[in-house]
């Protein structure tokens, strides 16, 4: 009798097989990841571009620009009082800029509170707890709040800005504490779940500190002294990118950023977060545009971009609308460098 012939895999082919697929899985998964990071890069410039051109086409159209860039994200912290802070008008700051400061650039959370729990339950105020929290948000990233400054506002400085349609601007929660708010708010309407401080200005975007696009929403009006951030002018290639005058000559040297200002080299570039509850994300888009190339704990909203002018001759302190920028600093010439060079 003829025995039938084993058309069974041997195990030696049987691992033969499962190591090739094994490897195939693996070029597979590489190539996706390089696809959707290559998808971000283009959708990232894609967005700068759309954005400015919205913005600009808006501009042209109303000549009355009053409150429309309203409660847009200042990018700086909260006192550590747990209100708006202050400094001497006029006046540069380029160190409140790293992960402890605080009150400073918003760098995520800085500080955790051992009087209040967060929705982790995290109450202590070691340094490993602050660690852990950080994972949850890092803020503005730090390649590009090293080349960020403080600088306080003069009343002329804010009487431009006025004009520009800022007025208005949201504070970030530097720790991971539940977002509470003074203790003196109200509601707008009885049985309203929207609330307001004394002065009457809403708040906006409320959450957990430890949500990186949840941790502005506490409205502060500009005044004299009032902290906003603008742009190291050494960054040349941002203000060329953005077509804003930069002047650069052989003889000059800065002793300090703010030189550059004095000198007549460029004027200030100040700079505000786009966030979902700004007023110029109402009125002319459905939400935020993310920068994707970030992972979520960091500040991921794009930044407006407005040059001030030094106030010196027939100047004066003119502020305009000039750009946008990802929150990594880049412009869309930067970001389309990216794109080539990850090609």
């Amino acid at each position: 009798m003829k025995r039938a012939d084993n058309k069974g895999f041997t195990l030696i082919e049987l691992i033969v097989v499962v190591a090739v697929l094994a490897i195939i899985a693996t070029i597979a998964i590489g190539k996706y990841d390089d696809i959707q990071k290559d998808a971000a890069r283009k959708a990232n410039r894609a967005n700068i571009n759309n954005i400015t051109s919205t913005i600009n086409t808006y501009l042209v159209s109303e000549t009355n620009h009053e409150g429309l860039f309203d409660y847009v994200e200042s990018l700086v912290d909260l006192g550590s009082d747990g209100r708006a802070w202050y400094g001497s008008a006029g006046d540069y700051d380029w160190t409140k800029n790293t992960d402890t400061d605080y009150p400073g650039i918003y760098a995520g959370i800085k500080y955790v509170p051992a009087t209040i729990s967060n929705a982790s339950g995290v109450t202590s105020t070691t340094k490993g707890d602050v660690f852990e929290a950080r994972k949850k948000n890092s803020g503005i990233p730090s390649s590009f709040r090293s080349s960020l400054g403080i600088h306080y506002l003069t009343q002329k400085e804010v009487d431009a800005l006025y004009e520009a349609g800022v007025s208005t601007v949201l504070m970030h929660n530097y720790t991971s504490g539940q977002a509470k708010g003074p203790a003196n708010r109200k509601p707008l309407v009885v049985d309203s779940d929207d609330f307001c401080d004394e002065n009457g200005l809403t708040y906006r975007n409320g959450g957990p500190g430890h949500r990186a696009d949840m941790s502005a929403f506490y409205p502060v009006v500009l005044t004299n002294g009032s902290p906003v951030v603008v742009i190291n002018p050494s960054e040349a290639d941002i203000y060329r990118a953005l077509g804003v005058d930069y002047d650069i000559t052989e003889d000059f040297n800065a002793s300090t950023p703010d030189d550059y200002y004095t000198d007549g080299i460029c004027p200030r570039l100040i700079v505000f977060g786009m966030g979902r509850s700004s007023d110029i994300t109402a009125k002319l888009f459905q939400s935020p545009p993310k920068m994707k190339t970030l992972d979520n704990t960091n500040y991921n909203n794009y930044l407006l971009v407005f040059a001030m002018k030094n106030g010196t001759g027939n100047t004066g302190y003119t502020t305009e609308f000039v750009g946008v920028i990802d929150s990594e600093g880049n412009t869309a010439k930067a970001a389309q460098y990216n794109l080539d060079w990850a090609n």
